[in-house]
Order: structure tokens, then sequence, then C-alpha cells
């Protein structure tokens, strides 16, 4: 199978776990209270516009066209790598949050004890 057609296919997904993420409301929220609103607008197109360039060459290489171009390979590894960094950070966001939830949660439990 073509590698340029398997590195694509995984970044392909990788990106849209990514973009699922960012467009959760609640990591929209989140990065939000951080000000990087507009960071993450300009992420979201960048993210959507590579994950048509490699659908289409996942698209392509499904009807047989085999690209052959070894010095893309490179580059999509590349752009899985920083997708896969970018997914952790927000998992971090997510559990740093979770977090001060339940903090905020066993507060207001003891002082409704009290």
């Amino acid at each position: 199978m073509d590698p340029i057609f398997l590195a694509s296919a995984v970044t392909t997904w990788v990106l849209n776990k990514l973009l699922d993420s960012l467009k959760d409301a609640t990591i929209k929220a989140l990065l939000g209270t951080e000000g990087l609103t507009t960071e993450v607008k300009d992420l979201v197109h960048a993210l959507d516009r590579a994950n048509l360039i490699l659908g289409s060459l996942s698209a392509g290489a499904a009807v047989g066209i085999k690209l052959g171009n070894q010095q893309l390979e490179p580059q999509i590894t590349e752009v899985r790598h920083q997708a896969v960094k970018l997914a952790k950070h927000i998992d971090k966001l997510q559990y740093y949050d979770l977090g001060e939830k339940v903090k905020k949660m066993n507060l207001k439990d003891s002082n409704q004890i009290r």
C-alpha cells in the first residue's frame, strides 16, 4: 500500500478528532476564557484546509491514483505529530477544568454541611 496514502489517512483521522475537540462547546469556552478565541478560529480554519488536502490524497488513492511523491511523507507525518501534541494539550485543559469543577463542588458541599 502507498505510504503517502497511509500517512494521509491516519493524519486525516487525527485531525478530525482534534477538530471535534476544538469545536466542543466546553473547550471553546475554556479557550475563550484564556483569550484564545481568535487563535482557535484561525487554527480550526487551517486544520480544515489541511484536512481537505489530505482527504484529496486519500480520495485519489481510493480511485487508483498513486501520488508517488515521497517528499510529502515527512510533512504529513509532522502535521500528524503536531496535531497529536495539540490534542494532548486540549486533554490536559479538560482535565484541569474538571479538577476545578470538582474542587468547587467539594467546597460547595462542605459549606452546606456547616
